[in-house]
């Protein structure tokens, strides 16, 4: 990779380059992407992902796919989201009035399959998953970012399989059907909100107001405790951190090789940033850790957290 004072290259990845322009100035940042030519490796590569994967289907789905990462997009919206006080937090938001709830934890806690159930609740509306976003000014805010759906996903939250599958183009239903018919490969499939949900299920933004800490360990019954902001935050940021690292390794190669007058930023500086406008947007929060058996069902936690009176429906 090279970098100057305004903008850096990356050029070690497989499918494209790209240059980002003021990540770290006061003009806009900007994002410019650049597709490598197809080696026979890659065509002979992305042919055996395409007969594994339904999200590998054809060429145009892959680097969409890549595209719309962590590795490239993702990480760069973020350093967008910070210049004006905004960031990801790794979960997944909802509406229910002007009332805002949060599911954050690490990969497989549960968070999109209880958000799943979650949304069959009447005036609950979605907001986002995987990638929410919250500012400092206390507020979650939509993002249209495609939910990433699991066949494990889809098995516990049946009323959405059809309409996942219902999304998706006729080659892909047939291969969806072909892959997860003779293989126990847990297979995913990435689908727009506005696709998935009626237009009066998806919300655009509201002041948060619960927020939960999802784990999955080795105990036998669901339980809570309340967390203070501190330690919601001290959670969440390492929770969120863990998908920033590609984002992490890049600004690691350029601040240890950059000349200090240079205005980027070290991981640890955008750990602090996140954190400051994690601890701003969750004051007046209610923040709790929830305590999940690794086999519980999305359905039986949900009907737990109402009948705790923990989420209002």
């Amino acid at each position: 990779m090279n970098f100057n004072k305004s903008e850096y290259f990356v050029g070690y990845l497989e499918y494209l380059n790209y240059i980002v322009k003021h990540p770290f100035t006061s003009e806009k940042l900007s994002l410019h992407i650049q597709l490598k030519q197809q080696s026979i490796s890659f065509r002979a590569k992305k042919k055996i992902l395409s007969m594994k994967k339904v999200e590998f289907s054809n060429l145009n789905r892959l680097i969409k796919n890549f595209i719309l990462s962590y590795a490239v997009f993702w990480n760069v919206y973020q350093l967008s989201l910070l210049k004006k006080n905004f960031s990801f937090i790794h979960g997944s938001s909802f509406q229910k009035k002007q009332n805002g709830f949060l599911l954050t934890g690490t990969g497989g806690s549960g968070k999109t399959s209880i958000g799943m159930e979650l949304l069959k609740q009447k005036g609950i509306k979605y907001l986002s998953e995987d990638f929410a976003i919250i500012g400092s000014d206390g507020n979650s805010y939509y993002n249209p970012k495609s939910i990433s759906l699991y066949r494990t996903d889809m098995n516990e939250v049946d009323s959405i399989t059809s309409q996942a599958i219902e999304t998706l183009s006729p080659e892909l239903k047939r291969k969806w059907k072909l892959l997860t018919s003779i293989s126990s490969q847990n297979q995913l499939v990435k689908i727009s909100p506005s696709k998935l949900f009626d237009k009066e299920k998806i919300g655009s933004s509201c002041k948060l107001n619960k927020l939960f800490y999802l784990t999955r360990e080795n105990c036998t019954t669901t339980s809570f405790n309340e967390l203070t902001s501190d330690e919601f935050v001290e959670r969440s940021i390492q929770a969120s951190l863990v998908e920033m690292k590609f984002l992490n390794e890049v600004l690691k190669r350029i601040t240890a090789n950059s000349p200090l007058t240079y205005p980027y930023k070290s991981d640890f500086q955008i750990s602090d940033k996140m954190k400051n406008i994690y601890k701003k947007a969750i004051s007046n929060s209610n923040c709790y850790i929830v305590h999940i058996p690794k086999k519980e069902t999305a359905k039986n936690i949900v009907n737990y957290l109402i009948e705790k009176n923990l989420i209002d429906v």
